[in-house]
């Protein structure tokens, strides 16, 4: 009898085994690339409620975006924010600076060269990101971006996840879906790893907001 029952509840929990593996196996097999790598950022997240090493203000604004983006919920200081911008304003920073706060974009603006662009092609893609949230755009940026993409659908020299992530999302913010965009997404889909992420804390919150 009491070999009976020993072998009653071995079989039980093996049953439970195997259907807590199908169900986490199914609830795995269901998650978008968008889901699979909120949870990652999530995964990521420091103690103190920030991103990336101590005082990365990108990889926390960045993050903050990405999660916020798929309706959770994010706090931050954002006059802590400000303050840090103030005290070193760089065009970067400024360009920043509306992705963390939502600042006027008027000192943005003034700093754009002849050509479209801020500097670099990720300045770039961050001032227009920032001109976007605020209901403006510069098609002669947004030709920029276009100019400098690789044949195979990426962005940065050698193609890199982020500055594909943030050209994507950048050109896309504009209301622009045109091949370029559609190629940048594919080449993001195609280069996610396997445990949700896209290289660092920083990628992956830009290709979450990049694939929606």
């Amino acid at each position: 009898m009491k070999k009976c029952l020993i072998s009653g509840i071995i079989l039980i929990m093996l049953m439970t085994t195997l259907l807590i593996s199908s169900v986490s196996q199914t609830n795995a097999a269901a998650l978008t690339p968008i889901d699979h790598g909120a949870g990652y950022l999530g995964y990521k997240q420091n103690y103190d409620g920030s991103w990336g090493k101590k005082l990365d203000l990108q990889g926390t604004v960045f993050a903050i975006m990405a999660i916020e983006s798929v309706g959770e919920s994010c706090t931050r200081d954002k006059t802590h924010l400000n303050n840090f911008i103030l005290n070193n304003a760089t065009p970067y920073d400024i360009a920043l600076r509306y992705l963390g706060t939502g600042s006027s974009a008027q000192e943005l603006v003034a700093l754009q060269e002849q050509d479209g662009r801020w500097g670099e092609p990720y300045t770039t893609a961050i001032a227009l990101i920032g001109l976007a949230r605020q209901g403006q755009t510069t098609q002669q940026a947004v030709a920029y971006l276009k100019g400098i993409q690789n044949a195979d659908g990426s962005w940065g020299l050698q193609g890199t996840g982020e500055m594909t992530a943030i050209a994507v999302y950048a050109l896309a913010l504009t209301g622009d879906r045109g091949i370029e965009v559609q190629k940048g997404a594919e080449w993001l889909t195609d280069h996610q790893s396997p445990q949700g992420g896209w290289s660092q804390s920083v990628s992956t919150a830009w290709a979450i907001l990049a694939l929606q």
